[in-house]
């Protein structure tokens, strides 16, 4: 019952009329949803038998394309062949001007098909056809620059049989992929599924089969024998081909116990059968011809006669199959049509019946309340004097007895309500003045809980603020102090690095000293060269002088002895280089290392006050960690308070909350207090409108 209280509680609030209105649309709903799932079903059908048709139209250009490029098929084999000289007579020529013409026509054909644009919604058969397209266009421009080519002639009905066998797999691929798009793959009468298979894969495996049959037997003519591959080939061709007979055969038999239109049907199957037949007798001749005749009696030209005489037929009873089933599928669409408006008519029909039998119980109703409703609208103007005429023994005449009964109930309780009125409005009238003065009170005491209340928030975001900032100045307390550890550790890397300095200034001063010591040394040598450059210049003199004494014959020793004199002066001025270049490296050394040992005090102090800033970088270490710690402290005390603070205004606004709920309360007597103030006023007023009693 509780399930249905609002959809009851929603009726109530509606007259007979609308009662009956509101039945009608519901029950006109679910008919209009019927009507439309019934015409969305046989929409359904015809758009799917109308794409059906509109793919095997499809179908019918893509089996002329097929049966083109099978017929290029025969006449490439036939040429290829034939002798190598032959081929680029006239003969050969005009033929390539054929094929080249029919594959052009071919391509014109698809790309037709293209320009009509939406062939199906997925675009899969858009792309195949135009990769299609695209590759005829290429081959047709290839072969035709091969035959304006001389050396190229000798291979080209090579080239062009490889063509037309892509092309024919090609058309053999877009039916499929034409049926499927189409919806021919999911058809659901047998009948006409069974006449798709036909057309979609028996008949185009039938016509590769006969190509692959003529391709075969060309070239087993033209090596002038059969090999084991040729042999085994041929013979697997020709047993596809005559399984694929039977498969046909069957498939037209089997037609005929769901045919739908008899006469068509065997129309259809008589004209099969007989194209089957002509065709599993061409095949019959070429096994004869190939296997129990000599091959070199057969001629390419005949044999290519006879592949397309079958081809022609395989064509023909595509095209006918492919009529007959646009026949079945126009005869489905027609029945579909006949079932859709023979539905739409009877449910029209009953729907009409049922809107009449509504509209019939809505007037019956309506005339008998007829009555009720002037009575309410009566009992609306205050007058109780009217009573409901009673028609009919149905439960609204119930009603009316029972309206008269109570119309007169309610003049008696009208009267009673009068007379307590006037004591009702004194008391009420007291109890107003007080809950006036009880909703000041209150609201006086919210305004001030609400100014605690405000109070107490912003302590706790100050007590936040607080231990906020005290976190961050920890956090740069840790900075600093990490700082003052980095640098106390740069510090002693600095102070190591000086000393070092220091050793290396050490190891200096006494290598210089050394080499001041081994300077002086240089000075005795240069002493002792000096004093033998004397001894020698006079010894040289010495003998001049005894060179001159000799006479003629120390002339010879005097020219030796003036050598050794110049020499003995050159070695003497060479000293005095020396000599002046070892006292200015004595005195280099001698500031050198006077600079060496300034340097190594300067360095020792400067290791020291390195020393001595690590020692202070250590103490401020120390000193930011206990900041940091009293700053956490402090931090800590202040999560503590703004806790304390938050939980403070937390117990303060639900005191306001309190506080406004007692306010909201008084209000809410007052307003009651005043609506039933007001009430008593209007009570009395619309006791006085009622006219109870007739005027004697």
């Amino acid at each position: 019952m509780k399930v249905l209280q609002w959809g009851i509680s929603a009726m109530e609030r509606f007259s007979f009329s609308r009662k009956f209105q509101v039945l009608m649309l519901v029950f006109l709903i679910p008919l209009g949803y019927g009507l439309w799932v019934l015409c969305s079903g046989y929409r359904s059908e015809l758009s799917r038998i109308e794409a059906e048709r509109r793919g095997v139209a499809l179908l019918a250009t893509l089996g002329a394309g097929q049966a083109g490029a099978a017929s290029g098929r025969n006449l490439a084999a036939r040429w290829r062949a034939t002798d190598v000289a032959a081929r680029g007579d006239g003969a050969s020529l005009n033929d390539m001007t054929v094929w080249l013409g029919d594959q052009d026509e071919r391509r014109e054909q698809l790309q037709a098909l293209l320009d009509q644009g939406a062939l199906d919604a997925s675009g899969r058969l858009e792309r195949a056809l135009a990769s299609e397209v695209e590759s005829l266009s290429s081959e047709h421009q290839r072969l035709e620059r091969a035959r304006q080519d001389p050396q190229a002639l000798a291979s080209w009905w090579a080239d062009a049989h490889n063509a037309a066998t892509r092309s024919l797999q090609a058309t053999g691929k877009l039916i499929e992929l034409a049926a499927s798009d189409h919806g021919l793959r999911r058809d659901t009468w047998a009948d006409t599924s069974e006449l798709i298979d036909i057309i979609t894969f028996q008949v185009p495996d039938l016509t590769r089969q006969l190509t692959a049959v003529g391709s075969t037997g060309q070239g087993v003519i033209g090596s002038g024998g059969f090999n084991l591959l040729t042999r085994s080939q041929l013979r697997d061709a020709l047993a596809a081909t005559q399984a694929t007979l039977d498969t046909l055969a069957q498939s037209t038999a089997s037609t005929a116990s769901t045919a739908v239109a008899q006469e068509q049907e065997e129309d259809w199957q008589h004209a099969t059968q007989a194209g089957l037949e002509q065709i599993a007798s061409v095949v019959r001749k070429l096994e004869q011809d190939f296997f129990r005749r000599d091959i070199t009696s057969l001629q390419p030209m005949a044999v290519s006669n006879q592949i397309a005489q079958a081809l022609t037929l395989a064509n023909s009873l595509q095209a006918s199959t492919q009529r007959y089933l646009d026949q079945r599928l126009s005869l489905y669409q027609a029945r579909a049509w006949q079932g859709g408006l023979l539905a739409l008519s009877l449910f029209s029909v009953m729907t009409l019946l049922a809107l009449y039998g509504l509209l019939c119980v809505q007037v019956s109703i309506r005339r008998t309340t007829a009555g009720i409703t002037r009575m309410a609208h009566s009992l609306s103007e205050g007058d109780l004097r009217s009573r409901v005429s009673v028609l009919g023994r149905d439960e609204l005449a119930t009603i009316g007895h029972g309206l008269n009964a109570a119309q007169e109930q309610l003049q008696s309780t009208i009267h009673g309500i009068i007379q307590q009125t006037h004591g009702v409005t004194a008391t009420v009238s007291v109890l107003d003045e007080q809950a006036g003065a009880s909703l000041q009170a209150a609201d006086n005491q919210r305004q001030q809980v609400a100014l605690i209340a405000a109070a107490a928030v912003e302590l706790a975001s100050t007590a936040r603020s607080v231990a906020q900032t005290c976190s961050e100045a920890v956090v740069h307390s840790a900075e600093a102090r990490n700082l003052a550890s980095a640098g106390q550790l740069r510090s002693l890397q600095t102070t190591q690095g000086m000393q070092q300095l220091t050793g290396r200034l050490d190891e200096a001063a006494v290598a210089l000293e050394q080499l001041r010591e081994r300077t002086q040394r240089i000075d005795v040598v240069v002493a002792v060269i000096r004093n033998i450059a004397e001894q020698t210049n006079l010894l040289a003199l010495n003998a001049s002088i005894e060179a001159a004494r000799a006479g003629e014959h120390g002339r010879g020793f005097a020219v030796v002895a003036d050598q050794v004199r110049e020499l003995s002066a050159q070695t003497q001025a060479s000293t005095a280089e020396i000599g002046s270049t070892v006292a200015a490296l004595q005195e280099g050394v001698r500031v050198t290392a006077s600079f060496m040992q300034s340097a190594c005090e300067q360095s020792k102090g400067d290791a020291g006050e390195v020393v001595r800033l690590g020692e202070q970088l250590q103490l401020i270490a120390g000193a930011s960690r206990q900041v940091g710690d009293m700053l956490e402290q402090i931090a800590a005390a202040a999560d503590e308070q703004a806790e304390t603070a938050q939980a403070i205004s937390s117990n303060i606004l639900r005191v306001d909350e309190a506080s406004m709920q007692i306010l909201e309360s008084a209000r809410e007597v007052n307003g009651v207090a005043t609506r039933l103030k007001s009430g008593c006023a209007s009570l009395k007023d619309t006791t006085q409108r009622f006219r109870l009693y007739t005027p004697a």
